[in-house]
């Protein structure tokens, strides 16, 4: 949760990030004010996922209102599709995606996407109303587990560190979406410390 809200902290503050960025930001600091208080309730958060502190009864309660009111203001002024394409056509003019899309713990329905630029398939992509499209890797990815065949949507979830500390070729971990188990580094050709150090 902190990795995310620094990430999204620091994307809302460039200039050409567009406003998608400032939007997230703003569902869960909609004031400058709101940003102590949320990374308070952030340590809360994580002292109680990681099992080294449990949080008194007014903490979780703010925790508690703090995430329903971040579910509620972006399921209220969602804009865009997450989806994956898992095919693509060129007619001349423009790419037809099929595409998975996902939403809540259903399972991904099929639908299709026109969209004038072509998209990597089988890697989630965001799919606005105008037909725009914002590649999510290496922050989301798509992952077929090689024992089972499961595919996975995997997050960003921190660098995988070690003693000899962060070089330009430190991968990410990722954790899983649906259960938030991590996995080790997975394989991308952006996900690793270089894509992350000029916003330090």
């Amino acid at each position: 949760m902190g990795t995310w809200f620094d990430l999204c902290t620091a994307l809302a503050t460039l200039p050409d990030a567009g406003s998608d960025f400032r939007r997230v930001h703003s569902w869960i600091t909609p004031e400058r004010a709101d940003h102590q208080p949320v990374q308070s309730l952030i340590s809360v958060r994580n002292a109680l996922a990681h099992g080294r502190d449990t949080p008194t009864p007014d903490q979780a309660d703010q925790l508690d209102q703090l995430l329903r009111r971040f579910a509620h203001r972006a399921t209220s002024s969602w804009c865009a599709d997450l989806a994956v394409p898992t095919s693509m056509t060129y007619d001349g003019t423009q790419y037809t995606l099929e595409v998975l899309t996902l939403q809540g713990i259903g399972k991904p329905s099929p639908s299709t996407v026109s969209t004038p630029a072509p998209a990597i398939t089988g890697q989630p992509i965001l799919t606005s109303r105008d037909g725009t499209l914002l590649p999510l890797a290496p922050w989301l990815l798509a992952y077929t587990e090689p024992a089972s065949g499961t595919v996975r949507c995997l997050q960003f979830d921190g660098l995988h560190r070690t003693k000899d500390g962060l070089k330009a070729d430190t991968p990410f971990r990722y954790a899983r979406t649906d259960d938030g188990t991590g996995l080790p580094a997975i394989h991308h050709s952006q996900a690793h410390w270089l894509t992350l150090s000029h916003w330090t």
